[in-house]
């Protein structure tokens, strides 16, 4: 990158720890990582941040805001010590003109960005699920445990698995079914549930209607009873 060497374009430089920005901040700039490391995180809840991504010399950051003025929707902070470069809309149209390989490769970014987020995402409306579940108090000596179910079948059986899936919405009402996410892929679509029972006939019943449209992959989660044994622990510290 050519354009990038001298003094053009004016520079920062982030001790390690240091913020470039916060989620929410306003900003009309991207920034181009010259040498260093960043890391990209999301809040997932209050108190809880979700690393999003590593970005390394040659990738590009904030460029949602510097093309559509929306609020930063991300907090990036430097791993190591780094310097990045600061174009501002108006560099960004200049450059563009100079340099048309530079919107090339920001394009191959942002595509490879967006499919690597559409795979965070689903991570993250299962966590937020999670994290905003309230814990179950089951009887003493009950063992209830959470489950993730996940489902692989073609494209062309989705409208059937939706019918299915919407069937077994009833189990929801049993609190059985913490959530469940659908999620569409190249070759296969996905169904993933998340399930808390002490039954494993509960687990079964949900997946069971599916025989024939899904391939599943059930595996336990978190233990409800431990979890709630390492927060009482904490709370009496």
């Amino acid at each position: 990158m050519d354009w990038a060497t001298g003094d053009r374009y004016p520079r920062r430089r982030l001790p390690a720890g240091a913020t470039l920005f916060q989620e929410g901040d306003l900003g009309e700039s991207m920034y181009l990582v010259a040498e260093g490391s960043l890391q990209v995180t999301k809040r997932v809840i209050e108190g809880a941040d979700k690393i999003l991504s590593t970005l390394d010399a040659g990738q590009y950051v904030g460029e949602m805001s510097l093309l559509t003025e929306a609020p930063r929707s991300a907090t990036v902070k430097a791993l190591i010590d780094t310097e990045v470069i600061e174009i501002d809309q108006h560099a960004f149209v200049h450059l563009l003109r100079d340099q048309p390989q530079v919107g090339l490769d920001l394009m191959r970014q942002m595509a490879h960005r967006l499919e690597e987020t559409n795979e965070q995402l689903i991570l993250l409306a299962l966590e937020v699920a999670l994290a905003q579940r309230k814990p179950t108090h089951v009887q003493p000596g009950g063992r209830r445990m959470r489950f993730v179910a996940t489902g692989s079948f073609a494209g062309d059986k989705t409208a059937e698995v939706l019918r299915v899936a919407a069937a077994q919405a009833g189990l929801a009402k049993n609190q059985t079914l913490v959530t469940s996410v659908f999620r569409a892929g190249r070759a296969h679509d996905a169904l993933i549930y998340i399930i808390e029972t002490e039954d494993l006939h509960d687990i079964m019943a949900l997946v069971w209607p599916f025989v024939g449209l899904v391939q599943w992959d059930i595996s336990p989660a978190i233990e409800v009873n431990e979890a709630l044994d390492v927060a009482e622990m904490g709370k009496e510290r």
